[in-house]
This record gives structure tokens, C-alpha cells and sequence, in this order.
């Protein structure tokens, strides 16, 4: 019996035979790869797209904190008249209460809302507002009257923040744009490529819908989560200081100094959110820029111009982070720590806010749409 050795297929050439001929195994084996690379790649942009689509809006997802505020926004829409929107300066700063208070004898008929949020930001501020504006629209509920915004928040959300749902929610590419723009030339090309990157990072995950799917699906329609809506107090946050908060504002008195007066200017962004604002509205509500106060301002205020020119005309500026305005504010037992007012604090504050605002009504001759 003959047996023969088979040591490959009669039709399938070895290995060496590819090498003779010009096409490297390497070479082959990287095409295949490639080709599986683009093939995940194309099915996970598709998966993702097909997820946005089914998401809808981003911005209507769960996102702990803002959600809360937001549903309360819609459940007292009939009884409110102004808003302000901010950072936790404004949170815990703004006293709804005592504002409402200050204005109670006036010709206004006032009741408002804090909408601030911890760690907020210019990007998220911008859409809180549009979302107030449209959200208080007559014959629904009562317009916008008074529009408080903080003027000094940070462009973005802190960096430990970048992939928080708040932040992947809302950065869009309008967002992006805004974010990337807002300063203009104004800052140094370092800081316009961290404030990029950080918009970048976030709408990386906003399209690549990071947690949305899970907020969807297990998302509950009644939000109202009573430690972060505070209805009773609309909006407003007091956290009682902790013993490191007061030994902070300690050593920010122990080593106080001459306040240095530093002029501040106003930026494209600051701008372009008054023209957003002006296009969301129904009516016409009065828009205030606020700038909030921290003990950094006992080494340094920033002083800005009384107002800025809007869409709709001048906006007043009211800048309360001056000590040399404002003494009374800056003692120890006002704040919680070195960047948040206690609540004693946030009573005062408001009613010194709510007399500047009157004030400036009373010097322009303008009158709010809540007029009685």
C-alpha cells in the first residue's frame, strides 16, 4: 500500500508564496483589522444614533438636582413672576422670601423662584433661563417678569463635573460653540484650550449618549425629590456650616486686607446669552446681571460698568461684590464658608439686591410687566 504524505492542500499556496509575490502577511493581517475597526466603529455610531433618536431630547433626561428644579418651575408656574438662575453662590444666596418681602408695599406684584444650582455653570445657566422663559408664558401661567442672572458663574462646570448628567445633557454643539466662544480673545490661549477641551469632552459623550439610555429607561416621570426641589422655600438651599466652613472664614478675616479695586469687562458671551434670552421670551421680562460675593473679594472686587447694552435695551449690573459698597456683608457671621453666605447672610443680601433693583427701576423709569 502506497501512503502518501499530505502536507497542504493541493490549491492553497503556503505563506512563503505570499512573500514572493509582493503582499506581506503583516500587511494582509493589518487590512483585516482595519476592516473589523471600521466595521465596530460604523455599528457603534449607528447604535448611538439610533439611541438619540429613541432618547429624544437630552435635555429632559433625570439629572439629579436640576431635574428637582425644574419640576418645581412647572409646578408653581401659575404663582411666579421672577427667577434668578446661577451657581450654588445662588442657591444658597438668593432668599425668594426676602425678596418677595422687599417688594410687597411696591407697585410689583413679585413672587420668585431660586432656580441655582451647585456647581453650575454659564453653559447650564443659559438654558435654565430659556427653560424658565418658556415655561412662565402667559396664558399658561404668569410671564417672566424679573430675570436674575449670575454674571460671574464659570463658563463651564467644575472639572470634576465633565462627565456629570448635568453636563453631558446640555452640551450640544450650540453649546460647544457658546462655551468655546464666550470670553472671545479675552483670556489666554491656555485657558481657551482647557475650556474647549472640557466642552469637547462632555459633547463627546452627549453624542455618544453616556448614561442616556439608562436615565430613559429607569427614569421616573414625578421628580421631586424634597432634599433638592426645597419647595418650601422655592428653591433656596441652607447648609449649616461644618467646623472646617468655619474655620475657613476665620483665617479669610484673620488676613483681610485693603480690598483692591480690579476693573472688570463684559464678554461676547455675556452678550450673546442676553440675544439667546431675547428670543426665548414671550413678553418682555427685565433681565438683571448679578455678581455674586465671595471673601476672595476682600483681597480683590472686580468692578464692573452699571450695565451692559441688551437686545431690548440697557441691563443693569448689580454688582455686589464690594466690600467697599457693602460692608455690612462682609462680617463673619454672614457666611457659611469662604464662597457661600449663611442663611442670615442670604437675608440680607437679597434685600440689599432687591433695593439695588429697585433703585435702578426707579432711576430709569422702567416699569416691570408685574406691575399691579
Amino acid at each position: 500500500m502506497l501512503i502518501r504524505k499530505v502536507t497542504s492542500a493541493p490549491d492553497m499556496p503556503d505563506a512563503s508564496s505570499y512573500i514572493g509575490r509582493g503582499a506581506p502577511l503583516p500587511a494582509i493581517r493589518r487590512a483585516g483589522l482595519a476592516g473589523r475597526i471600521a466595521i465596530a466603529a460604523a455599528t457603534f455610531l449607528l447604535t448611538a444614533a439610533a439611541i438619540h433618536f429613541a432618547v429624544g431630547d437630552p435635555w429632559a433626561l433625570y439629572a439629579e438636582g436640576r431635574t428637582e428644579k425644574i419640576a418645581m418651575l412647572h409646578a408653581l408656574r401659575s404663582r411666579i413672576d421672577a427667577v434668578a438662575v446661577g451657581t450654588s453662590r445662588i442657591e444658597e444666596g438668593f432668599d425668594p422670601a426676602a425678596f418677595d418681602a422687599a417688594f410687597a408695599d411696591g407697585p410689583y406684584r413679585i413672587a420668585s423662584l431660586d432656580l441655582g444650582l451647585p456647581g453650575g455653570s454659564q453653559t447650564e445657566q443659559r438654558r435654565m433661563a430659556q427653560e424658565a422663559l418658556r415655561t412662565l408664558r402667559a396664558p399658561d401661567g404668569r410671564a417672566a417678569c424679573l430675570l436674575i442672572m449670575e454674571l460671574n458663574a464659570g463658563v463651564n462646570f467644575p472639572p470634576e463635573d465633565v462627565l456629570h448628567p448635568r453636563s453631558i445633557d446640555v452640551y450640544d454643539a450650540d453649546t460647544i460653540r457658546f462655551a468655546n466662544a464666550f470670553a472671545g480673545n479675552a483670556v489666554s490661549a491656555y485657558e481657551r484650550v482647557g475650556r474647549l477641551g472640557f466642552a469637547l469632552i462632555a459633547g463627546a459623550a452627549h453624542y455618544a449618549n453616556s448614561g442616556m439610555l439608562s436615565a430613559w429607561l429607569f427614569h421616573h416621570g414625578d421628580a421631586r425629590n424634597p432634599a433638592v426641589a426645597l419647595e418650601d422655600r422655592h428653591g433656596q438651599r441652607i447648609t449649616e456650616a461644618s467646623t472646617a466652613d468655619r474655620r475657613e472664614v476665620a483665617e479669610a478675616f484673620a488676613h483681610r486686607g485693603d480690598s483692591k479695586l480690579v476693573n472688570g469687562e463684559f464678554t461676547p458671551g455675556n452678550r450673546e446669552l442676553l440675544a439667546d434670552i431675547a428670543t426665548t421670551a414671550s413678553a418682555s421680562p427685565q433681565v438683571i446681571y448679578l455678581v455674586t460675593p465671595r471673601l476672595d473679594d476682600l483681597a480683590n472686587s472686580i468692578v464692573y460698568p452699571d450695565a451692559i447694552d441688551g437686545p431690548s435695551g440697557a441691563v443693569p449690573v448689580i454688582d455686589m461684590a464690594r466690600p467697599d459698597r457693602y460692608p455690612q456683608l462682609y462680617q463673619p457671621r454672614y457666611w457659611r464658608n469662604a464662597g457661600h453666605l449663611n442663611a442670615a447672610g442670604a437675608a440680607l443680601f437679597t434685600r440689599l439686591l432687591a433695593g439695588q433693583i429697585d433703585a435702578w427701576l426707579t432711576r430709569h423709569n422702567a416699569t416691570l410687566p408685574c406691575k399691579r
